[in-house]
């Protein structure tokens, strides 16, 4: 018999922990509908899949020197919950105003793009590196950065200026 406070995984037809579950603040109960170990191996066939379709197209996301190439037409965004200062997400985009929705959806905040730079997703591994020392562990993704806005904009600069050099 399931304990009260354990979740059932619908592809491992297991009831486990909660603590078995990553978080997600958009579902009523906080916690991905998959179990982590099910989760993983998800996203992990995702990936092949995506790859093989790849290969059987010809198209690759890889460039000459083994790093990920970013597509055309990704713009590079600076995002703000300005109810916590100096907390900033930099991250890549096709569309940044459709991607500022999708993160403040399901939340009660709202994000603000404080920054875009057309065309210059390509960048945003570089940045990242740069402000690497200042990321914030706390909470899922690793786009957010303790920094203030001006260090954030002058690594973004920096970066832009080596990839034109």
């Amino acid at each position: 018999m399931p304990d009260s406070t354990d979740k059932h995984c619908p592809d491992c037809d297991a009831f486990k922990p909660l603590s078995d579950y990553h978080m997600n603040r958009a579902r009523a109960d906080g916690k991905q509908i998959y179990c982590k170990t099910c989760h993983t191996k998800r996203n992990r066939e995702s990936q092949l899949r995506r790859g093989a379709r790849k290969e059987e197209s010809g198209s690759s996301e890889d460039s000459e020197d083994g790093t990920e190439a970013v597509p055309a037409g990704y713009d590079l965004y600076v995002m703000t919950n300005p109810r916590i200062p100096c907390e900033y997400k930099v991250g890549r985009s096709k569309g940044v105003e459709q991607r500022r929705e999708d993160l403040q959806n399901g939340q009660n905040f709202k994000m603000v793009i404080v920054a875009t730079f057309p065309g210059a997703g390509y960048a945003e591994g570089s940045v990242h590196d740069r402000l690497a020392h200042s990321r914030v562990h706390e909470g899922p993704g690793r786009e957010w950065f303790w920094a203030s806005l001006s260090d954030v904009l002058h690594a973004i600069g920096r970066v832009l200026e080596s990839e034109r050099a």
